[in-house]
């Protein structure tokens, strides 16, 4: 069983929302937000058709991390190797374990000789793979991956590791109840959504599908418009909520003066996600598992450092962010914001991203008609 995603036709920029701010918000609105349990069977449900069709073991393979989660630096020096890596985005400190790597030698101590290509538009990472102009692909999202796996026509590649689990994807608004100057503390409620208007971005469906879904009583409440890349029009108010990374965009809000702003962040309702994935092609997986321990150990030990020094971290991104004018300031900022995504937990180290929670990304991807069989 799937949802229909048809009814974003008829929700967008009118009959979802009636875009009138003076709406009384009714009394029996809940005041919290409860996931729908039916919504939640129907992932139980289609976990089972992806458990049998697509289970995550035949695309991702985390044993090239170490198990102890020890990545300290190698007692000598391994055979040296040449890798290109594909980059999701131009030279920004999304990418700043791979700069620490680089500059401080973690690399060269694997005896491991990187060239880091750039992405952007018309350079998709893993493109580039499947065609074999890199050896390793940084993706944004794992949801990617997920689908190349499904697709009858997708390249054959592996995960082997992530930065970052759990989705940053999030809806921000600013709290106007709180001083521009002082960070906010609001817990959102549905009562914040009846009558507003959500601007979003390109691929915004499943999100969207996802929200309707799980909270109906605002399914005609809600008016969602196109957005940009920058919360500009959040700022000025000309919306009400605006989808950006929680670890991205709401520096860009602060570097206006507004630290009053707040989230409703999508993983906390349970739609997640990796990002800032390393794949690689199977053959490579099968054929240069040595050569991969070596390249993760460096990443590793580089997010390690990113964690426990983010100031000397920041400066070498700084370095070469070379596309991108940051500073150190909003560097940081963006370490603190993602650290919680980051960080190691009880038995599962850095750049771990368990099989369970694979399954569940494609549970959801085959429920919103994202991937099919």
């Amino acid at each position: 069983m799937t949802f229909s995603t048809s009814l974003l036709a008829a929700c967008f920029l009118s009959s979802c929302g009636q875009g009138e701010k003076e709406l009384e918000v009714p009394e029996d609105l809940p005041e919290s937000f409860a996931i729908n349990s039916e919504v939640e069977k129907t992932y139980s449900e289609n976990l089972k058709v992806i458990r049998e069709s697509l289970p995550a073991e035949r695309y991702v393979d985390m044993s090239f991390l170490p198990e102890d989660g020890d990545y300290s630096a190698p007692e000598e020096k391994g055979p040296s190797y040449e890798l290109t890596v594909g980059l999701p985005w131009i030279f920004n400190d999304q990418h700043a374990p791979l700069y620490i790597a680089q500059a401080l030698g973690y690399f060269e101590d694997e005896g491991l000789i990187v060239d880091l290509r750039e992405g952007g538009p018309g350079r998709n990472p893993l493109a580039l793979l499947a065609g074999g102009s890199v050896d390793i692909a940084i993706s944004s999202s794992g949801n990617a991956i997920v689908r190349l796996a499904a697709s009858a026509t997708g390249a054959d590649v592996v995960a082997i590791a992530a930065m970052n689990r759990g989705s940053g994807y999030s809806w921000l608004a600013m709290d106007e109840d709180t001083p521009k100057e002082q960070r906010s503390d609001k817990v959102l409620t549905p009562a914040d959504f009846y009558g507003a208007t959500v601007g979003i971005q390109e691929g915004a469906d499943m999100a969207m599908t996802f929200f309707l879904e799980n909270f109906p009583y605002l399914k005609d409440k809600v008016k969602f418009t196109r957005a940009g890349f920058t919360p500009d029009l959040l700022v000025v108010g000309t919306i009400d909520f605006y989808a950006a990374m929680y670890e991205n965009q709401p520096r860009l809000i602060e570097g206006q003066g507004f630290k009053n702003w707040t989230a409703f962040r999508f993983s906390d309702y349970g739609l997640t996600d990796f990002a800032n994935v390393h794949t690689v092609s199977r053959e490579m997986a099968e054929t240069q598992g040595p050569v991969l321990r070596r390249y993760l150990r460096a990443v590793g030990r580089a997010v390690q450092l990113m964690l426990d020094d983010p100031k000397q971290a920041a400066e070498i991104t700084k370095g070469y962010s070379t596309t991108t004018q940051l500073t150190i300031e909003q560097i940081l900022r963006r370490f603190d914001l993602q650290r919680s995504m980051i960080e190691a937990s009880p038995g599962m180290p850095i750049l771990y991203a368990p099989l369970d929670t694979w399954d569940r990304i494609a549970s959801q991807l085959y429920t919103y008609e994202q991937i099919e069989f």
